[in-house]
């Protein structure tokens, strides 16, 4: 029998412990000694922050070498782009972010954000199975002068919202694609209603608001901004008399509240609460919608006019020129338009996904959910229309809201004198 000598036992003893020591050694390796610390910029309610923050983690666990720190803005309209502007001049950008559609033009043509085509075409397994799946219609809108900088983040179009239960009660049947705009007042003034007959109307049979300024505008085969020509169409004889219509749903046949009784009772209450039987609002009304236990709803289009349109919201994700991390944010915006993200995104009635293949599943038309008529969403991209890209929308936005949207449903103006106003202000603007 041979007898091992401890000298040989104390190598293994030391074999095995260099090879412990190498084993941990490379697990360790895996771990990033240093972490790129990316901003990520945003507008949102809690709730949205708190599904965002739920896909920025599991990125996170995907990319150990990337930290992600959320920076919320809730007001989209004003603070949010305000303070974006403010980062950005003073060199400070985040390195990903939320622009809105009103803003992107003004943006671009300042040459703020990077263009993001070479970064795609580089990404073959991208390009295939996210970008090629993304609405064209969402890409087309966030071009400038036929260059892509930025990647659509949701969208919505505007359709009714209606209250089925004064429907059934008022024996009226439910809107739908054949609506036009007499089916749509002919069932308006049904559904508007004195209930304790003191005078005072009770119930409405719709809300009119300020987007309808432009969707009816086109419905009615006016445009806003001719943008081959540099021109404002606001005065034109099709546009004033769509505007007309708005202002008449309210004062002449009094079938939607005025401004003033809207600041009483906003629209999701007049809604909710029986007010109103139909408002026409985006997809971010079924969060709100859903909670109603006291009646079913639907969604349904908008009614046509001489053709059929509606004005669709959007915004992307974007990236400074700038940006200290330009690869890492690139990685961190194709996760947050990637399926895994998206499918997350419309479980959680966030948003409408971008991607064709989403809506045409049961992750987006799972049967039982409200609304039953949830098809209408991805319908609407058909004919939906946005809002001019041309650098000078805010400030032309402003105008509209301040010489059309308040003075004329406010009914402080006649509409022809309001939109000759407009155009003259818009038109100044369009020649700078």
């Amino acid at each position: 029998m041979k007898v091992i000598k401890i000298k040989t036992i104390k190598n293994y003893f030391l074999y095995f412990f260099i090879l412990l020591c190498l084993i941990i050694l490379s697990c360790t390796n895996k771990i990033p000694n240093k972490q790129t610390e990316l901003q990520y910029m945003f507008w949102g309610m809690p709730e949205h922050q708190k599904m965002l923050r739920g896909i920025v983690n599991k990125f996170e666990s995907l990319n150990p070498d990337i930290k992600v720190t959320l920076l919320n803005v809730p007001d989209a309209w004003t603070a949010y782009h305000q303070k974006l502007q403010t980062m950005i001049a003073a060199g400070t950008p985040p390195d990903i972010m939320y622009v809105g559609e009103w803003h992107f033009a003004d943006f671009a043509e300042k040459d703020v954000l990077l263009n993001l085509e070479s970064y795609i075409e580089q990404d073959k397994e991208f390009k295939k199975n996210v970008y090629n799946d993304i609405y064209p219609k969402l890409l087309e809108t966030l071009k400038y002068k036929g260059k892509l900088f930025g990647l659509p983040r949701g969208w919505t179009p505007f359709v009714i919202y209606y209250n089925k239960k004064l429907f059934d009660e008022n024996k009226i049947p439910y809107p739908d694609e054949t609506w036009d705009w007499q089916t749509f007042l002919n069932a308006s003034r049904k559904l508007t209603v004195d209930t304790n007959k003191d005078g005072i109307i009770d119930q409405f049979g719709c809300l009119v608001g300020s987007t309808w300024l432009y969707f009816t505008v086109w419905q009615n085969n006016g445009e806003i901004i001719d943008v081959g020509k540099n021109k404002c169409l606001l005065d034109s004889k099709n546009s004033i008399s769509a505007i007309q219509w708005c202002s008449d749903l309210i004062y002449k046949y009094k079938v939607s509240p005025t401004p003033g009784q809207v600041l009483q009772q906003d629209p999701y209450q007049m809604f909710m609460t029986g007010r109103v039987a139909m408002v026409v609002m985006g997809y971010w009304g079924i969060q709100t919608f859903n909670k109603i236990k006291t009646f079913e709803w639907d969604v349904a289009p908008l009614p046509k006019g001489k053709q059929r349109a509606t004005l669709i919201f959007t915004g992307c994700l974007a990236i400074p020129k700038t940006g200290k991390h330009i690869n890492e944010s690139i990685r961190l915006l194709k996760y947050l338009v990637s399926k895994e993200s998206i499918s997350v995104v419309v479980k959680e009635g966030d948003n409408l996904p971008i991607l064709k293949s989403l809506a045409n599943s049961d992750v987006f038309l799972a049967p039982g959910q409200r609304p039953q008529n949830k098809s209408v969403f991805i319908k609407s991209i058909e004919y939906g229309k946005f809002w001019p890209s041309i650098p000078q929308w805010p400030e032309i936005l402003a105008i509209i809201d301040r010489e059309i949207d308040f003075t004329v449903l406010n009914d402080k103006k006649s509409v022809e004198n309001a939109c000759e106003t407009a155009t003259d202000k818009i038109n100044k603007i369009l020649k700078k």
